[in-house]
């Protein structure tokens, strides 16, 4: 019987079978991730087929045609046999791509005895990240981790090494940028040692480094009122989106996904009621329709791509702050259009794929004002602060800023 086993999002088999008249006791790595709930009743792909491959195994090992090292060429026991030179000749075995120095599997190519410069890009090329999280890591590869590691193998990369190479890192970069860089070097390594490659890794003892937090003060209000009316002279249609991050605690990503859409009314009964048409959202605004005007964050705009999640991957029904309602009016009467989902859009109606356009505007708009300079960014840590301050608790800050928990805003706040 082949059973199935999650860790660290891998998923590993267990069985049992006898080569030689010896039984083997064994568990493995499938290759296959878990994308879902890591537990064995997951059903999400590489379960999926994690399970075809058990039953093949099983299959095999009924019919004693079992070979492990054509099921599983990418694990240590058959990199040694085949890098210490005992080869077949088999047709099988020449399918599933033994050669001298790789193994591949399911077109993914495993290096033995593997140098860093090799497995590193075949792991960028595979990990299961987002756009944005694989553009930063592609960059700290190219200008931090290849230079440092590039010639060595994965083997002989000691702990001794990679504290060396934290103590150089430090003088140049900022603690948190060394911690991505030694989090982008730990993933890889959690990598090489899920696929039998190294024993253990050696980034596991490599201590953080204490990052600071700057401490944020809030525009006043007076500050507010300057930005937002200079905004509505000389950039309209971008007042309401710089009101979003200053009362409502929106990530810039999650204002430029926003659609009319996503805005509901909350009625007496908890209930969320779609607001169809342009009349339907004026009446909430107005108070008229009774109930409460919500707006629901549900996705996000990173590197590009609309993503049908948040950065938490949790949705939140956010009341709209009266402040905001006269901004959100005003932009509905100029710049709503039936035929775009969109709240902000560019002139082909899309929306905006890039945040440089609106980060200038923020910025020329706190120069022209006289107003110390932040990132656009920042307009969530005003409000964060703001909302503190009228009497709100760390749970309820943490759900309107779509925090997991509230440690976040205790930390930062």
């Amino acid at each position: 019987m082949v059973t199935t086993r999650v860790k660290n999002s891998t998923i590993f088999l267990r069985f049992s079978y006898y080569e030689n008249g010896v039984a083997n006791n064994v568990e493995v790595s499938s290759e296959f991730k878990c994308t879902s709930k890591g537990i064995s009743t997951c059903r999400c792909e590489g379960h999926k087929s994690a399970i075809k491959l058990a039953n093949a195994v099983s299959t095999a090992i009924d019919g004693n045609t079992f070979v492990f090292e054509k099921f599983f060429p990418h694990s240590l026991r058959a990199r040694k046999k085949y890098s210490s030179g005992l080869k077949s000749s088999s047709k099988s075995e020449t399918v599933y791509g033994f050669k001298a120095d790789t193994v591949t599997v399911n077109n993914v190519t495993y290096f033995n005895d593997s140098d860093f410069t090799k497995f590193t890009n075949n792991w960028l090329q595979n990990a299961s990240l987002s756009k944005s999280t694989k553009l930063g890591y592609k960059n700290i590869i190219k200008n931090y981790l290849k230079p440092a590691f590039g010639n060595m193998l994965l083997k002989d990369i000691k702990l001794s090494h990679i504290q060396s190479f934290q103590n150089k890192l430090v003088d140049k970069c900022s603690n948190k940028y060394v911690n991505n860089i030694i989090g982008c070097l730990s993933s890889i390594m959690t990598y090489a040692v899920q696929n039998d490659i190294i024993d253990k890794n050696p980034c596991s003892q490599i201590k953080k480094q204490k990052v600071k937090l700057v401490t944020v003060m809030p525009y006043s209000s007076e500050d507010i009122d300057k930005i937002l009316e200079y905004s509505k002279e000389y950039y309209p249609g971008w007042t309401l989106f710089f009101a979003f991050g200053l009362f409502e605690g929106l990530r810039t990503g999650e204002i430029f996904a926003l659609t009319w859409n996503d805005f509901k009314l909350l009625d007496e009964h908890n209930n969320l009621i779609l607001l169809k048409s342009k009349k339907a959202l004026e009446r909430a605004l107005s108070d008229e329709a009774g109930g409460k005007l919500c707006i629901e964050i549900s996705k996000t705009i990173t590197s590009g791509e609309l993503k049908n999640s948040t950065k938490t991957d949790r949705t939140r029904i956010l009341p709209i702050q009266s402040i905001l309602k006269p901004y959100i009016s005003e932009h509905l009467d100029k710049f709503y259009n039936n035929k775009i989902d969109y709240i902000f859009y560019n002139k082909s109606g899309e929306y905006y794929k890039r945040y440089p356009s609106a980060a200038r505007k923020w910025n020329k708009i706190l120069e022209a004002c006289n107003i110390e300079h932040r990132q656009l960014y920042k307009n969530r840590h005003n409000f964060a602060i703001n909302f503190l301050k009228a009497g709100a608790t760390y749970n309820q800050t943490a759900r309107m800023l779509g925090h997991t928990s509230s440690a976040m805003v205790i930390n930062r706040y």
